[in-house]
């Protein structure tokens, strides 16, 4: 490595550090929501340059935003955001499949948050699940409060207060599966959001994965036979946490099937003359539109089977 070389790493490393706190500032106090782009430019980095170059840069952020904001932020965002960032790098310098990153890094990811999780328990000396518990709590106490100031009968009180119950707990049983979900929807923006804008800058032969491709590999049917058989064996001995396990496999494999019955449609919007616009809101509609979901996961159970775009005949 030449020292122009260096020289340029090193000023490019100096102006994602400052502009990555400035981001972590924005996303603390305005929008919580762009943190989850934090790894982008780490891995752009990366990948323009070296993996030890963006561990360098992440380890620089993580001191700065020490130093201007506070430590325990630094720590989080580090710890859940800076491993995924390497990983990618990595994964994409060594040529990885679409497959295999999405998988590898939806596990960094999940891992990351997780032990992120285990350090707040540690240093607030409370639980995730008992804090989360005691918000749920707070939730429901204020609601009930708000409808006594509106005089609203006790019974409908009683009512509403039950169904927000039985909602909120039940979110709380599916957290482990939400959070293989955040895990996977995280890496898989960072990852296509990178290889995208290298795209655009011409940078090396990538190839950005289009959403409308994805398919579940193709033991995806024997692999969720032995999960079924494992969890007729737990909830018949009804071992460790039977049911909330069985409840987030389930979540977890519906999910599954969704993205796959949801790639078919947009493969399907994308033959059409529809405006890209107009097919937007279209797809926006069906991933918030909680009623669909159930058969865009059966439009995505009966692809594995039947193999509606003929991917692999593609292959």
């Amino acid at each position: 490595m030449n020292l122009n070389e260096k020289t340029r790493i090193i000023t490019e490393s100096a102006v994602i550090v400052s502009l990555m706190t400035i981001f972590v500032f924005l996303g603390l106090y305005l929008t919580p929501i762009i943190l989850l782009l934090y790894p982008v430019p780490f891995i752009i980095l990366g990948i323009r340059h070296n993996v030890k170059s963006s561990m360098l840069t992440v380890f620089a952020s993580f001191i700065l935003v020490s130093i201007l904001i506070d430590p325990l932020t630094a720590l989080f965002v580090t710890i859940i955001f800076g491993p995924l960032a390497v990983a990618i790098t990595y994964m994409i310098n060594s040529k990885y499949s679409s497959y295999k990153i999405i998988v590898i890094g939806t596990v960094v990811s999940f891992i990351s948050i997780v032990i992120s999780l285990i350090i707040t328990g540690y240093i607030t000396g409370v639980n995730f699940y008992d804090l989360l518990k005691e918000q749920v709590d707070f939730i429901l106490s204020t609601q009930e409060s708000v409808l006594k100031e509106m005089e609203i009968s006790s019974y409908r009180i009683e009512e509403f207060i039950d169904r927000s119950t039985l909602l909120l707990d039940n979110t709380i049983l599916i957290f482990p599966a939400m959070l293989v979900i955040a895990s996977l929807f995280t890496n898989y923006i960072n990852y296509f959001i990178s290889i995208a804008t290298l795209k655009r800058l011409r940078y090396k032969d990538i190839k950005v994965p289009l959403f409308s491709k994805f398919r579940l590999p193709s033991n995806i049917g024997s692999g969720i036979a032995v999960i079924a058989i494992l969890s007729f064996i737990i909830s018949y001995y009804k071992l460790f946490y039977y049911d909330t396990i069985i409840l987030n496999i389930s979540i977890l494999v519906m999910f599954l099937f969704f993205l796959q019955g949801l790639a078919v449609i947009v493969y399907l919007l994308n033959k059409t003359n529809i405006n890209s616009i107009l097919r937007g809101v279209i797809i926006a509609f069906l991933i918030l539109s909680s009623p669909l979901m159930l058969i865009i996961s059966l439009v995505g159970l009966v692809d594995i089977i039947i193999d509606f775009r003929k991917l692999k005949e593609d292959k």
